[in-house]
């Protein structure tokens, strides 16, 4: 009874917005970001069918808000692909219509609340924004999805006013004239939260985005989801270290491969160069100046691949938060007053503080990749993967200990970027079979 009479309520509210304010990819991502939130408190279908009638984009947030974890490139590469399917096929005025005929599951009986079936710990919820604004930085699709999936959660009372704006205040004000509008109107009639206006006046100013029209018969979408806005500044100079040099080279020719798997790949080469620091194939200053080239990720688990340490969470906690504010920084610039105390080397600082030597005896090293490994969280297979590769590479490891870990500990979510990486070019057509290989660890190959 409580599922039809409010999705009546919705489904009006859907329609008169849209018509309202169009069919925008901000929009479209505001309204996807708080469908998914009452899917997610309720665990009603009905949400998700809604949900899935829009234009597919925004699908890494919803992923990564789902497994609490960054998107595996495998995983983003069959969304990526599935996505163009459904957005090349999106018609505007079938959207609509479907829409409406949801209506017909609908019962008009009224109601006062939404069935509350997952509570919502705000700590877990806070450190879940955090992490994932420390890995992507504020990008337009994390801001827009993340504000309509809060609005969710505030209108379905599972969280408190005060928890909403320690929440929604780190984001800029992109999209705050649509969120006011959703904001504002509740579903639940008689549903009594503040007004949401002096939150809207202390967001930072945003920086003018694109927002195209999904109903334009030629529309694609826009990259929100890549859209990191940083790039790296790497300049190679002759009188420095050849092999610094050769990685710097490296590093810019594998990061601009496939952008939509930045992320993935950068981790990789973090993982990359802890192999080099590790064993003394670069010294600290030539560490600092190799990081710098990349964007701030992973540090947590970088430290704990130093350290051996998997439990300081507190410790980790700050690191996260530290690189959270050092990406808002490089993507929006100073914002905040407590912006400009940051420390941009910090983070590499904590590294180089934590350098120890290693023991690569094969059992030694294989309890280390099970302790480190058996969260599964795709953060840390990635830094091992490009880890391991450097370490093979520079015959820290031989090559059954090398294969052990690959085929045992490590998930396969990140074949063809270490593939790539291992190779040191891009894969063609006709080198496809190199992925196989590589994953099967045939010596032929190694």
């Amino acid at each position: 009874m409580h599922m039809y009479s409010l999705g009546n309520n919705i489904i009006k509210r859907i329609l008169n917005n849209l018509e309202q304010n169009g069919v925008t990819e901000q929009n479209v991502l505001l309204w996807k970001g708080y469908l998914y939130g009452l899917y997610d408190v309720t665990l009603i279908k009905f949400y998700l069918d809604l949900f899935n009638l829009f234009p597919d984009i925004g699908f890494r947030e919803r992923v990564e808000i789902e497994f609490y974890d960054i998107i595996a490139p495998d995983t983003e590469r069959e969304l990526i692909e599935k996505s163009k399917g459904n957005n090349h096929n999106f018609n505007c005025q079938n959207f609509f219509s479907r829409i409406k005929d949801m209506q017909a599951v609908c019962e008009q009986t009224a109601f006062e609340n939404y069935p509350i079936a997952k509570n919502i710990n705000i700590s877990d919820l806070k450190n879940l924004l955090s992490s994932q604004l420390a890995w992507r930085g504020p990008t337009d699709s994390l801001i827009l999805f993340w504000k309509g999936y809060l609005t969710a959660f505030i209108h379905t009372g599972v969280i408190m006013y005060d928890d909403y704006l320690e929440l929604v205040k780190h984001f800029p004000g992109l999209g705050n004239d649509l969120l006011t509008d959703l904001y504002r109107n509740a579903p639940v009639t008689n549903l009594n939260i503040p007004d949401i206006t002096v939150l809207i006046k202390e967001m930072p100013i945003s920086p003018k985005s694109i927002n195209i029209d999904c109903c334009h018969p030629q529309w694609s979408p826009t990259e929100f989801d890549s859209c990191i806005k940083w790039s790296p500044v790497i300049s190679i100079d002759k009188n420095r270290d050849r092999l610094e040099n050769r990685i710097k080279k490296l590093i810019s020719e594998y990061l601009t491969i496939e952008r939509p798997h930045f992320l993935a790949k950068t981790l990789i080469l973090r993982g990359y160069l802890i192999g080099f620091l590790e064993s003394d194939l670069i010294d600290e200053q030539c560490y600092l100046n190799l990081s710098r080239c990349l964007y701030s990720i992973g540090y947590s688990e970088l430290i704990r691949l130093m350290t051996d340490v998997l439990d300081d969470f507190e410790y980790y906690k700050k690191l996260d938060d530290l690189t959270l504010s050092i990406n808002r920084i490089e993507q929006l610039g100073c914002i905040h007053p407590e912006d400009y105390k940051i420390n941009r080397n910090q983070l590499d600082l904590e590294i180089i503080l934590h350098k120890k030597e290693k023991d690569y005896r094969p059992e030694i090293f294989k309890e280390r990749a099970y302790n480190h490994l058996e969260s599964g969280f795709n953060l840390a297979h990635l830094i091992w993967g490009g880890y391991l590769i450097c370490l093979y590479q520079h015959h820290l490891i031989d090559y059954d200990l090398y294969a052990f870990i690959n085929a045992r500990r490590v998930n396969n979510i990140a074949n063809e970027e270490l593939c790539e990486l291992y190779v040191g070019h891009r894969l063609i057509k006709n080198e496809n079979e190199y992925i196989t290989q590589f994953v099967l660890n045939n010596p032929s190959f190694i």
